[in-house]
């Protein structure tokens, strides 16, 4: 019997074989310029060496390669004006100048994500455990993290989403309700930050209330505001942890994301019980943590 990788479909042995790939942690394989996914470091190469591969700078020139481009960026002829009067050598020398504290409100919000190097260990833990179906006190069992439980409830329910799919109609039934389930809770959550939101006087559209609109992100602000010291058009929420590996969900997330930045403009992902640090790394999109967004604003209601 054939054991295939949901991922990859690539074929084991046995289930011991199907595991020790699917717990690998150089399973994913992705680009992050285009977000492409690949089953191989290999495959992957191949897109990035490819002339269809090519990084894109103004909206009107294209590079071969990405030190092309930074080449580019480098060059003396190449300068970035801030405000009329102060000259750049990088894209990135004015963007850090942009957000220095001279230009953006004060903010007091410090959270900065969780390290990757704390959140993988745990997820690989998760992932060997999945068979077993673990409670987060299994999981705390075999590892020692400081993790927030609710976070490690997060990276288990991650884990078992890559178990081989139950078509049988109980197991299909168990998914069912169990999606239900996760869709309530996520509404409730979604409608309990947005209640906050008006409470401090914002004025926004939510997503069902975005007729029309090509892009529709759950918070859409009738004018750009400040979020934690940030521009932002929209927002959009999320009632989990933001991990980089997190399957099926951070490929799909960021093509959103990203969607939502260049039609509407810059903008910001709320995550419920914050994120690993630099797991989304696209311009024009911010990740803050719930806490600290609406701790920032009711701090700007007080002043």
């Amino acid at each position: 019997m054939a054991h295939g990788c949901v991922l990859c479909h690539r074929n084991f042995d046995s289930q011991q074989a199907l595991q020790q790939h699917m717990d690998s942690l150089a399973h994913n394989f992705d680009c992050e310029k285009c977000n492409e996914n690949f089953s191989s470091q290999q495959a992957l190469q191949q897109h990035l060496d490819s002339p269809a591969h090519s990084f894109i700078f103004e909206g009107n020139k294209s590079f071969g390669t990405k030190q092309a481009l930074q080449q580019h960026l480098n060059s003396p002829a190449h300068s970035f004006i801030f405000g009329g009067d102060k000259s750049f050598g990088t894209k990135q020398a004015s963007r850090m100048d942009s957000e220095s504290p001279a230009h953006i409100p004060a903010t007091s919000v410090k959270y900065i994500g969780v390290s990757r190097s704390v959140v993988s260990p745990v997820y690989a833990t998760a992932l060997k455990l999945r068979f077993q179906q673990p409670t987060v006190d299994d999981i705390l069992r075999h590892i020692d993290t400081k993790l927030d439980k609710l976070i490690v409830s997060t990276l288990i329910a991650a884990a078992l989403r890559l178990l081989p799919v139950d078509n049988t109609p109980n197991g299909i039934a168990l998914r069912t309700e169990k999606s239900r389930v996760t869709a309530v809770k996520a509404k409730d959550a979604e409608d309990s930050f947005c209640a906050a939101l008006s409470r401090r006087g914002l004025r926004y559209l939510r997503e069902s209330q975005e007729q029309g609109e090509a892009s529709t992100p759950d918070v859409r602000f009738e004018q750009p505001t400040f979020i934690c010291g940030h521009l932002c058009s929209w927002l959009e929420y999320k009632n989990y942890f933001g991990f980089r590996a997190n399957p099926f969900l951070a490929s799909k997330n960021k093509k959103q994301f990203r969607r939502y930045a260049t039609k509407i403009g810059p903008g910001a992902v709320v995550y419920k019980l914050g994120f690993e640090t630099g797991h989304l790394n696209i311009d024009g999109v911010m990740t803050f943590r719930e806490e600290d967004v609406l701790q920032d604003l009711e701090m700007k209601c007080m002043q």
